[in-house]
């Protein structure tokens, strides 16, 4: 297995070390920083692509149209970007950010960014090893399924997915 190398970051989110992802030193780890990106169509549906069975942490799990960590020496923008292409083969998406979150001082598990992107068509091609289908909800449907059936979602899905909908509100 590859090193996967993150800053760790204190509660200014500044750059104090290094850890592996995959160490065991890693696990549970508040002080990394990660990425959520909400896509949503013309038609305003959201781009929902379930976790593949054979995924590490969440399988099966309905997930954020792209989520990440940041590379160690790389911005938020930047990993971004970077997830994007990884797991759904898109360059070039605008992306603009909605939210920064303080696991210190909001309701998250690591320093995360949030950004919501449009796109103009369906996804054809992605990483089919990590993912097994997408889907295209609309938010009052991801709404209703979050009700009926919380556990197949991410347990960090309901966060991000809240400050989608307030953005969407007040735009």
């Amino acid at each position: 297995m590859s090193l996967e190398l993150m800053d760790l970051v204190n509660e200014k989110d500044e750059v104090i070390g290094v850890v592996d992802r995959n160490s065991k030193d890693f696990n549970g780890k508040k002080n990394v920083r990660g990425v959520n990106l909400s896509l949503l169509t013309e038609d305003k549906k959201v781009v929902i692509p379930k976790r593949s069975g054979n995924r590490r942490i969440f399988p099966n799990c309905y997930d954020f149209s792209v989520a990440g960590m940041v590379d160690s020496g790389e911005d938020y923008e930047t990993a971004m970007y970077r997830e994007t292409k990884e797991e759904l083969f898109l360059d070039n998406v605008s992306l603009k950010e909605i939210a920064y979150l303080n696991p210190y001082k909001d309701e998250s598990s690591m320093f995360l960014k949030v950004y919501i992107g449009y796109i103009k068509h369906k996804i054809e091609n992605f990483d089919r090893d990590g993912i097994s289908d997408i889907y295209y909800l609309t938010i009052e449907e991801i709404e209703k399924l979050l009700k009926s059936n919380p556990e197949l979602f991410k347990t960090s899905f309901k966060v991000s997915f809240n400050l989608l909908k307030d953005y969407l509100k007040n735009k």
